[in-house]
């Protein structure tokens, strides 16, 4: 089997604005053909960060290195014409008074063949019919498209996708990121895309790296992440739960909601619980903690009730939306099974 090779690697990069650090000592790195996620809240340093990975931006410290080429490194600059990184932003940035092909084959005009390459990722998008429109006679979806192929013409080493979403509709955006990733794949090359929603970066990306207040908290696949923060932060940025009082006893832990497998040391804890890991019964009896719904909030797809407990305190269940327990009814609740991250309080 052949061993993947490092497209990109940051060694403690530190780059700021005046006398602040908008990143503070990265460290990561990125196989060939792996499409990544760099996921965190607005101001965390994700754009800062791929702008420094372009070139766009000179970093204070550290370095960059690309397909084992030293681009950003003591005494060392490569400026961003000749990095071979491709980029695709958020309002596509397509050229309005040049139709799709002549885009396209800007970057790479003057190249032997442009043209045939131009026409070959045009059909990797699957435009190659609309060579002859403008950007504006497109829709937001075959912009992205559009763009992602003028990327793709020069053959970069990895191409860096800056919140590429973003301003498509709701019902627009899930496909046409599947429709990116599709293409990503079939043109075997790596990808990092930028962004701070939780679900465009888990359904995405084969690794997730959580950035908050300049560094990377934690990198994995995105179940890991997901289902084992690293941080009681990085767990309610990626998805609403609870930390539930609890206590660990070879291997399970106990609380008022219930017990289940965990990870963890014997001792108190707290367990964080999201809305799925809870399932809902319209009974006052049986086993499970004792309840009552006060909210109810339909998303279609599914329900998230909101359940006040006997102690006086609320947490929140989702449910599938055939699932139909009326606002006052009484409840119990209880764990689903899984392996859950409990947090230590010593």
């Amino acid at each position: 089997m052949t061993r993947p090779t490092t497209v990109l690697e940051i060694r403690r990069l530190v780059v700021g604005y005046g006398k602040v650090d908008a990143v503070r000592g990265v460290d990561l790195t990125l196989e060939d053909r792996q499409i990544a996620a760099l996921l965190g809240p607005s101001g965390c340093g994700k754009t800062t960060l791929l702008r420094a990975i372009a070139g766009f931006e000179r970093p204070a410290s550290g370095s960059v290195w690309l397909s084992g080429e030293a681009v950003s490194d003591n005494g060392t600059w490569l400026e961003p014409e000749r990095r071979h990184v491709g980029m695709v932003f958020q309002d596509g940035a397509l050229f309005p008074h040049l139709t799709v092909f002549e885009n396209v084959i800007y970057g790479v005009r003057g190249r032997p063949r442009a043209r045939d390459r131009a026409v070959e990722v045009l059909g990797q998008v699957r435009l190659g019919e609309l060579g002859h429109r403008f950007p504006d006679q497109l829709s937001g979806g075959q912009q992205q498209r559009v763009a992602l192929a003028r990327a793709l013409a020069p053959r970069p080493r990895i191409i860096l996708l800056d919140e590429p979403f973003a301003n498509l509709d709701a019902s627009l955006r899930a496909r046409v990121r599947q429709e990116v990733r599709s293409i990503l794949e079939s043109a075997g090359i790596a990808a990092i895309l930028v962004t701070h929603d939780q679900e465009e970066a888990l359904s995405f990306a084969d690794e997730i790296m959580v950035m908050m207040g300049g560094k990377i908290r934690q990198v994995g696949s995105p179940e890991e992440v997901y289902h084992q923060p690293v941080s009681p932060k990085v767990a309610r940025f990626l998805g609403n739960g609870h930390l539930v009082p609890c206590r660990v006893t070879s291997g399970r832990f106990h609380s008022s909601l219930g017990e289940a497998t965990c990870r963890a040391e014997d001792g108190p804890g707290r367990v964080f619980l999201r809305p799925e890991d809870l399932t809902l019964r319209r009974w006052s009896q049986g086993a499970g903690a004792a309840g009552t719904v006060v909210a109810r909030r339909f998303f279609g797809h599914d329900v998230l009730d909101t359940v006040q407990l006997a102690d006086g305190q609320t947490i929140e269940v989702r449910s599938l939306s055939s699932t139909t327990v009326p606002v006052g009814s009484p409840v119990r609740l209880a764990l689903r099974e899984r392996t859950y991250r409990v947090f230590s309080t010593v």
